[in-house]
Order: structure tokens, then C-alpha cells, then sequence
């Protein structure tokens, strides 16, 4: 299948059309998301132009980022698409889409550095979309076993020293 055909086949079951959509299709979703990240985990140049080219169309933009979230590794072009569709996406659910992909390959500071700069300098509207994106930036703590607490003073010495890294 080309990348198109990917495409076409994740929107026909992720939004299917209204007494098209049989259940078992429906559940055939995470099957073809499996399909996409082990086809597409090395995108290839073309592949790239495509994702780039197609990351602001609402439907055909959730399916640049399920092809994101499973890549080994993330072209840097994708930096800046990620975290201008993070913040026009409208629904704080779904922004979540743009902006995991974006820490996953480029890290949570830089993409909370990149939010925060559209906080100081953005129109209102940029403003209110990036700290509705910042909230998927928040950092999981990982504990030992024996942890007494789930607080930051008992997560791992390693996980700890990231999330105080940025304090600032």
C-alpha cells in the first residue's frame, strides 16, 4: 500500500461515514495503526514531503501523527509543523496528537521552550492554543518498587534529575 492508501484506509475507519462503519471495522483501528508504524518506522525522503505536506489537514494531519509517534527517528522539518498544529487545534484533546510526537523525537524541553515562546509573543489566539498544548508536555515520573510515596522526592534518581532540570 502507498501512503496514500494508508491514509484513506485510517480515515475510512477513524471516521467513518454515518451507517458505513460495521463494528468489526471499527476494530480493525488499532491493527492498521500496527501496519503504519512497522511500515513507515524509516520514512523515506518522499515519505517525508508527504507528511509534511499533508500535517495541517484536519483528518489527513492525525494521520502524519500516527505515522510520527511510531518513526525510529523524526526529520527536524517536522519541529515547527508539530508545534503550530498543536496550537491551532482548537479541541485541548486533540492537540495532544501533535504535540506527544513533538517531545517523543525532539524533547519535552524543547517543545515546552517553543509553547512558551508562542505564549510570550503569539496573537491571543496562538496564546490560548499553546497553553492548552502545554499541558502534554507535563513529565511522567517513574518510581522504584518500594517507593513510599508517589511524589517527586521518591522517583528515580534519573527521572528526578530530569524533571528538576527544568525548573527553570
Amino acid at each position: 500500500m502507498t501512503i496514500d492508501e494508508y491514509c484513506a484506509e485510517y480515515i475510512r475507519l477513524r471516521w467513518p461515514t454515518e451507517g458505513a462503519g460495521t463494528v468489526d471495522e471499527i476494530r480493525r483501528l488499532p491493527e492498521l495503526v500496527k501496519a503504519v508504524h512497522k511500515r513507515f518506522a524509516r520514512l523515506t525522503p518522499e515519505e517525508c514531503q508527504w507528511l509534511l505536506d499533508h500535517i495541517a489537514d484536519q483528518h489527513q494531519g492525525q494521520f502524519v501523527t500516527v505515522v510520527l509517534d511510531g518513526t525510529e527517528e523524526c526529520d527536524e522539518r517536522f519541529f515547527q509543523p508539530l508545534i503550530r498544529a498543536g496550537v491551532y487545534e482548537i479541541n485541548p484533546s486533540l492537540n495532544r496528537q501533535f504535540i506527544e510526537p513533538a517531545v517523543k523525537h525532539f524533547g519535552v524541553r524543547r517543545v515546552k521552550e517553543a509553547l512558551l515562546e508562542v505564549i510570550n509573543n503569539g496573537t491571543a489566539f496562538e496564546q490560548a492554543g499553546a497553553i492548552s498544548a502545554l499541558y502534554w508536555t507535563g513529565m511522567k515520573l517513574a518510581f522504584p518498587p518500594n517507593a513510599p510515596k508517589f511524589t517527586v522526592e521518591y522517583a528515580t534518581s534519573e527521572c528526578r534529575a530530569a524533571y528538576e532540570s527544568l525548573a527553570d
